[in-house]
């Protein structure tokens, strides 16, 4: 579950980014957030994260430590290779190497990059990139999904994996916000908000 009561979140300048966001999602249901550039969106992902602290109200995730999250800059290791970017991480959460392997390539066959595993992130084209960092997020069956425009770099048949992937996270019962400015997504979510719209 991820709930916001009451936050403002503001820039380092002091601009308020949003105010009073009221925001929930629950267990097994996708919510998409859109909204202009500069509306916040970003922010909100960061707020969820943990790196950016609001002024005012709460932010709740339930259970925190079971978080992962999907960066509109993949966020990924150009010094490792495509398995060894899933990997990794999960073997410093205490998982077993062969485990977290297997828990990776299982990922990356449904993504349909598995043939790619052992290229270095360097190697592979921003769209192969954008899988790399779903694949590692929903790898170990997270119980949260916060992902920042997950499709924006993929052709239509790669993005319904993706976001086939991110249903079926939701429908083993996480919570899944996907933050995006294709609005044509919002028809894939249970709900959609748009902030700067619903959310001044």
């Amino acid at each position: 579950m991820i709930r916001l009561a009451g936050v403002t979140a503001e820039s380092a300048d002091g601009t308020v980014i949003f105010d009073k966001l009221e925001l929930e999602v629950g267990d097994g249901e996708v919510v998409i957030v859109t909204g202009h550039a500069g509306s916040g969106k970003s922010a909100l992902v960061d707020v969820c994260r943990g790196v950016l602290v609001p002024v005012e109200g709460t932010v709740e995730l339930d259970p925190p430590e079971r978080c992962a999250v999907v960066m509109q800059d993949y966020d990924l290791s150009e010094s490792l290779t495509v398995a060894e970017n899933i990997v990794l991480p999960l073997v410093a959460r205490d998982l077993d190497y062969s485990r977290a392997s297997e828990l990776a390539l299982n990922a990356l066959q449904r993504l349909g990059i598995d043939s790619i595993s052992d290229h270095l992130i360097d190697e592979i084209s921003g769209g192969q990139r954008q899988r790399v960092a779903v694949a590692r997020a929903l790898a170990d069956e997270p119980a949260i999904v916060v992902a920042d425009e997950p499709t924006s770099a993929l052709d239509a048949e790669n993005r319904e994996k993706v976001l086939a992937e991110l249903r079926r996270a939701a429908d083993r019962g996480a919570s899944v916000l996907i933050t995006t400015n294709d609005t044509q997504l919002a028809k894939e979510a249970d709900r959609s908000v748009t902030l700067g719209v619903d959310h001044l």
